[in-house]
């Protein structure tokens, strides 16, 4: 209800097996009263496991609902290929594939051929042991920060904010609230405004305009060209992801 003024657009539900919730019917009618895109998270186990309801839950859909299908690896092939045959022409699913190496990415692409999928992504996801994959393939070097046409708007908005993390927040169960999942707790939905919350985070910073202000970044020529600083620098540990500056 407090955002009902806002300029909020888009509301992510994850947790668990979300399909599991007892009180559906009665969000449901909470959610249809504000005209956001709602994404519902949901492994893609939980579907093979409960396709009656799952269905059900299709069927419910609004508009502007979206189901977002979290796939990792290791992975059940044939659950897999099954939930992607049902369905596979709906357009409000998003299949988001996890990678941690060449291989699983090679897989990805094969099943891509193989089956005519509407929405998918692929995202690289760090486990602790294949930073090698991620110096190979996802670090920054000159060409990929060259590729695209230098904007201006661009690097203003770098110089200022992190678009990665500017204008969310993360709700917990228990209330707590921050703007990104490894940063500070901002507040308390259950005790707190939500506009003492944003002002916590804008006199605080602890996400919404990390910029690349620190070393190397500060003294790179490509400092403020480079994306901003993401989930990935602060789960490998490392203030800048790239070669030109390693």
């Amino acid at each position: 209800e407090q955002t009902r003024h806002s300029y909020l657009s888009k509301v992510n539900i994850i947790g668990g097996n979300i399909l599991l919730y007892s009180h559906w019917s009665i969000l449901k009618q909470v959610l249809k009263k504000y005209d956001y895109e709602y994404h519902f998270w949901i492994h893609y186990k939980n579907l093979a496991n409960d396709d009656n309801t799952f269905s059900g839950f299709i069927e419910n859909l609004i508009e502007n609902d979206k189901i977002d299908i979290i796939v990792n690896f290791p992975m059940e092939d044939q659950v897999l290929s099954r939930l992607i045959s049902q369905h596979k022409y709906h357009n409000n699913l998003t299949f988001h594939f996890f990678v941690e190496n060449e291989s699983h990415y090679e897989f990805v692409k094969c099943l891509e051929d193989k089956y005519p999928l509407n929405n998918l992504k692929i995202a690289p996801f760090f486990t602790g042991d294949n930073y090698i994959f991620f110096k190979e393939n996802i670090f920054t070097d000159k060409e990929d920060i060259l590729t695209e046409p230098i904007m201006l708007r661009k690097i203003f908005c770098n110089q200022k904010l992190n678009s990665n993390d500017f204008g969310i927040l993360n709700i917990l169960p228990n209330g707590d609230v921050n703007a990104n999942m490894n940063t500070d707790i901002l507040g308390n939905i259950k005790n707190d405004l939500l506009s003492k919350i944003i002002y916590e985070e804008l006199t605080r910073n602890t996400a919404w305009r990390k910029i690349r202000n620190d070393k190397p970044c500060n003294n790179c020529l490509y400092q403020f060209l480079c994306p901003p600083i993401s989930n990935y620098e602060l789960a490998i540990g490392k203030s800048n992801l790239c070669h030109v500056n390693p």
